[in-house]
């Protein structure tokens, strides 16, 4: 005799049965008061399991890490240590940010989502249920240009770049200067620096137009060794 199939949960079913706390760490306090309400009363938390939290320390530490998702805006991400991120899903809310910013997040700053400060609260809910899940919440256009930041990956296989090193090479090859770079990873100029010092030796290159000019050759080599 076969078993029944378990009826599928709806969204706000899948939300308010695990318990969920959201913490919201946005530098804009009005809005954080009104996303805090918003998400309080919207369906999603119709049992009430759903928690809505702000940091009370000015940013402890310890407020971040007993949280399922943390919304967080992107300047307020970059002012935090990357250990106040480390135990959650992270969902950025974009206030105007470019797609190769929002690239440079989803490499190198842990994240798994961003969603649109203007957006229904019920796409919201949904982006959160998404992250929570562990799956990534992201727009087409972000997919495209993390595909074409690939191609550095795959021409350096073999060199041993690091992360950081090849997130580096990535801003370069987009035309970046170094004030940019740093901004954008959250270093100084000067580690900025010593990064591409780095990188112009294990690339044996002397600067950023042989960097980007020898990544692409090495893309090109690949391919066709692929297509052999």
């Amino acid at each position: 005799m076969k078993k029944a199939a378990k009826p599928r949960l709806p969204l706000q079913a899948k939300m308010a049965c695990s318990g969920l706390n959201i913490l919201l760490a946005l530098g804009n306090k009005l809005l954080s008061s009104a996303l805090r309400e918003s998400l309080m009363n919207c369906s999603c938390n119709h049992d009430g399991h759903v928690r809505v939290l702000v940091p009370t320390n000015g940013g402890d530490v310890n407020d971040f890490l007993s949280n399922d998702v943390i919304l967080v805006d992107h300047i307020t991400h970059a002012k935090l240590p990357a250990e106040c991120f480390e135990r959650s899903k992270v969902l950025i809310v974009d206030n105007g940010l470019d797609k190769e910013t929002i690239a440079t997040l989803f490499i190198t700053g842990n994240i798994k989502g961003v969603v649109d400060s203007h957006c229904d609260i019920n796409l919201l809910c949904k982006a959160i249920r998404v992250v929570h899940e562990g799956q990534l919440w992201i727009d087409n256009g972000t997919v495209k240009m993390l595909l074409s930041r690939n191609i550095s990956r795959r021409a350096t296989q073999g060199i041993r770049l690091t992360d950081r090193e090849t997130s580096i090479v990535d801003l370069v090859r987009e035309g970046r200067r170094n004030k940019e770079l740093a901004a954008m990873l959250c270093i100084s100029e000067q580690t900025v620096k010593t990064h591409l010092n780095r990188i112009f030796r294990k690339l044996d290159v002397k600067n950023r137009t042989e960097l980007i000019g020898k990544v692409a050759d090495m893309a090109n080599a690949k391919d066709a060794a692929y297509s052999d």
